[in-house]
């Protein structure tokens, strides 16, 4: 849980340096949205808040490291967007039910391998549980008002997908593949012994044994699998290309070890049926209208927002 504080010290660099008390860094200004001061603690307690919650959300590591970095650019106004969001949705009255909020805190508290270290953590950032459900309701009422006022009233018909998948086809072209069993014997400390047992393995391949179990008795690896043209050392793939069905290579020497492959497979480059890519094709026209939909809508609840970024 500690990750997110890389991202908050290079915050603090972006906008104007370190400074020595930490006291001074939360108290500083770094915007004012109507009336309301956002802190640098408010910053903080932000970024915290949005790595926890992708956390719980289960969003794969290499896609929260994403979205963190990008905060490092745009944390500021990201969190100004939200106030103002959140001040919309408060004008509207929403309310959220505190089961919602009870939900959420226990999906967080699943993050930690018990409550009491759920606790210390919220109380190693200057936290308490009335302070995280606050958060939280305010979370979900951004969440739901950006529901009401832009996702329900996006549609897709079936001809929109139909055409964006007719027009972008190029999006949707499955490069030319080849479906490989292989058997790897790695150098180890003696390249010369793993030379002797790659020939082993390639005499055993030539006298007509099952390659298969050939592999389970000499590979240091799993079989290769199915590649797309590309992955593989040029030399390798023009090989590969030119074996029959169900023929074996000879022996490939790479860097870390020696290679044989057995051709299961060769697929052309070609565009996918629409039918395999269909929900993938909707989901961009979707997610392209609510963009557009949502950046629109933004910008007439600027306009009528008192915004200054303190430099």
């Amino acid at each position: 849980m500690k990750t997110f504080f890389k991202y908050f010290f290079v915050i603090l660099f972006l906008l104007g340096g370190w400074v020595s008390s930490a006291q001074a860094v939360d108290d500083a200004i770094v915007a004012v949205v109507n009336k309301e001061l956002i802190t640098m603690k408010d910053l903080k307690d932000y970024l915290h808040s949005t790595y926890v919650s992708l956390v719980a959300d289960g969003m794969d590591p290499r896609q929260i490291d994403a979205v963190m970095k990008d905060l490092e650019a745009n944390g500021i106004e990201k969190m100004i967007e939200d106030k103002i969001i959140l001040s919309y949705a408060n004008e509207k009255k929403m309310e959220i039910r505190e089961s919602g909020v009870d939900e959420r805190v226990d999906q967080l508290k699943s993050q930690y391998r018990s409550e009491a270290d759920f606790m210390t953590d919220l109380v190693s950032n200057g936290s308490n549980l009335t302070d995280l459900r606050h958060k939280i309701r305010d979370q979900l009422k951004i969440k739901y008002i950006i529901d009401n006022e832009i996702r329900e009233k996006i549609t897709v018909n079936p001809k929109e997908v139909e055409d964006f998948f007719s027009s972008n086809k190029d999006q949707f072209k499955r490069k030319e593949s080849l479906s490989l069993d292989s058997i790897y014997i790695a150098f180890g400390t003696n390249k010369q012994a793993a030379r002797k047992k790659i020939e082993a393995a390639l005499d055993r391949v030539k006298k007509g044994d099952d390659f298969k179990k050939i592999a389970a008795d000499y590979s240091d690896t799993p079989s290769i699998g199915t590649i797309e043209r590309g992955q593989l050392r040029d030399d390798i793939e023009t090989k590969l290309l030119a074996l029959k069905m169900d023929e074996t290579s000879d022996i490939f020497e790479v860097e870390n070890g020696y290679f044989i492959f057995k051709l299961l497979g060769h697929s052309p480059e070609k565009i996918a049926a629409y039918e395999d890519v269909k929900n993938f094709a909707y989901e961009v026209v979707y997610r392209r209208k609510f963009k557009e939909k949502f950046e629109k809508w933004l910008l007439k609840l600027k306009a009528k927002t008192y915004v200054e970024i303190k430099k």
